[in-house]
């Protein structure tokens, strides 16, 4: 799920920091620059681990600053595919599935295909909940924990303009004042990086289930 990557990156460094304290601001300066960002078939930068190497400090002609370029490793999400993890539950739809986020990724989906067999979509509830033949009650709840298993990683490019097959709705589709979040971030196809799970399996879904199980 997280992964350590080698970047190399020139740096623009400010007058006031071009001899003491150079490797602090740098961190800094890398840190503004790439954490929470998607690095295209990388993943989401989470964290600058350490700088490896620096280059020397080169003057531009009629430029104040320096630059410097610089090698550094970070720690980035990318969950591989059959990897099992827990999300939080963001909100439901009846086309579209779940929206579910790590808090540092609020792009992961549940499309319904991919949820078990035995939910469906309650109108009332608003919500996915078992048939009613089931001796006792499924359903999802909000905020809750959602274990899935990552079926695919979708990375976006800005020339993309399709929904990248997460079904026909979302193309062209108006979204409700309710969709809000990491959801709307998904659904309307603006999203560079998009985890698509499945909970159909032995301990996956929501973890309240198999909790009651246990017991």
């Amino acid at each position: 799920m997280f992964i350590s990557l080698q970047v190399i990156d020139t740096v623009r460094v400010p007058p006031s920091s071009q001899t003491r304290y150079l490797e602090s601001k740098l961190l800094e300066i890398l840190t503004a620059s790439f954490c929470g960002r998607v690095l295209a078939n990388c993943g989401i930068c989470l964290l600058i681990e350490r700088i490896t190497n620096l280059s020397e400090q080169r003057i531009v002609h009629n430029d104040c600053n320096t630059y410097v370029t610089v090698c550094f490793s970070i720690i980035a999400f990318r969950p591989y595919i059959g990897e099992i993890f827990t999300a939080f539950l963001v909100s439901q739809h009846p086309m579209h599935g779940l929206a579910l986020s790590t808090g540092f990724c609020d792009t992961i989906i549940v499309p319904p295909s991919n949820l078990p067999e035995y939910l469906m979509w309650n109108n009332e509830r608003q919500g996915f909940t078992n048939l009613p033949d089931f001796e006792s009650e499924l359903d999802f709840e909000l905020g809750g924990e959602i274990k899935i298993k990552v079926v695919d990683v979708i990375f976006r490019t800005n020339e993309d303009t399709t929904s990248m097959g997460l079904g026909n709705a979302l193309e062209g589709e108006e979204l409700s004042q309710d969709l809000i979040g990491s959801w709307g971030a998904i659904v309307n196809s603006k999203s560079k990086f998009i985890v698509v799970g499945s909970c159909t399996g032995p301990g996956l879904g929501d973890v309240r289930w198999w909790r009651e199980d246990a017991n």
